[in-house]
This record gives structure tokens, sequence and C-alpha cells, in this order.
């Protein structure tokens, strides 16, 4: 994705059997084309979500909920980023509930690419399993599908015969 567009947005569904016990479990990043971490969405060790800028270089802190998370279950999480070093903003929902949500805030990246570098990695001191599943990504360039889908499903479709593009079901 190119810098120049208004806003990407994230969802998907994230199961965790263990809460992080001592550092937060990254649910997801936006970076620069260099990989270097830019905004990040994470969970703390009490199941609340808490939002970092400059990831790579220690983070500098933003804010964080109370607990909305908590082991042994399904959550479909979605992060929108709107980009611009001024009046850049973010919202996080869980659930399809807005749990943090921040404008004015420089959310645009030192090189001319932003990426969405990760879902669900950057694992510290957490047990297995964890799951991610029914991942989406939109952004502002079309005219449908430009913001928060909600809590969707992502299925498989398998070709059904040898075809260049007949045969989907």
């Amino acid at each position: 994705f190119s810098r120049n567009l208004t806003a990407v947005t994230v969802g998907f569904a994230v199961y965790l059997n263990n809460l992080p016990t001592a550092n937060a479990f990254m649910l997801g990043s936006f970076a620069s084309s260099g990989g270097f971490q830019w905004f990040s969405v994470n969970i703390n060790t009490v199941g609340g979500i808490q939002t970092y800028t400059e990831t790579w270089n220690g983070g500098t802190f933003i804010e964080e909920s109370g607990p909305v998370i908590t082991p042994g279950g399904w959550y479909f999480v979605e992060m929108q980023v709107v980009h611009d070093a001024v009046v850049g903003s973010y919202i996080i929902k869980v659930n399809n509930k807005t749990i943090l949500s921040k404008t004015n805030v420089d959310t645009v990246p030192s090189s001319a690419q932003f990426i969405i570098d990760s879902a669900g990695s950057a694992v510290i001191d957490i047990k297995a399993p964890f799951y991610i599943d029914d991942i989406y990504c939109t952004n502002s360039s079309n005219s449908v599908n430009t913001g928060f889908l909600g809590d969707v499903r992502v299925y498989t479709l398998p070709p059904h015969g040898d075809t260049l593009s007949a045969g989907w079901t």
C-alpha cells in the first residue's frame, strides 16, 4: 500500500489459549517498506489493547484499554489507520465494538511505502496455541469495501475443474 492512501483497515479472528505473562502480544503492525514497524496494536498481560508508534525504535506508548480479551475464546479484531503525519488517526475494534480511537497522531512512516507488516506475530511470553483466521484487508482506493467489514468468514474456493477462469465454486 502506498502511503498516499487515506486509510487501511485489517480485520481477523484471533484465539489465545493464554494471555502474555510479561510482555505484550502483538496483534498486528503497520510498517515502512524497510520493515520498520511504525504503528502496532498489542494485547497486554490483563487482556487490554495497547497502541504504540515507532515500535521498531523501542516504541512510544499511546494508550491502552481495560481488559477486553480473555483466554479460550475467539475475538474478531479490526484495526484502521488513517495515514497522516499531523492528523493521522486510528480505530481499534473488538467484536464490532470500538475499544480505542485517537486522532491527530503521526501515522506516516519515514519511507515512501506503508505496508501491513503482520497479524498475530512477535509472540513474547505467550503459551501456544494461538490462532489467526478470517483475515481481510481493505483500503480507501476503491468505491466498495473501503473500511470496516465486521466479523466476516473467509472461505477457500478451490477449483473443481482444470480451467483458466471457470470451474471455481
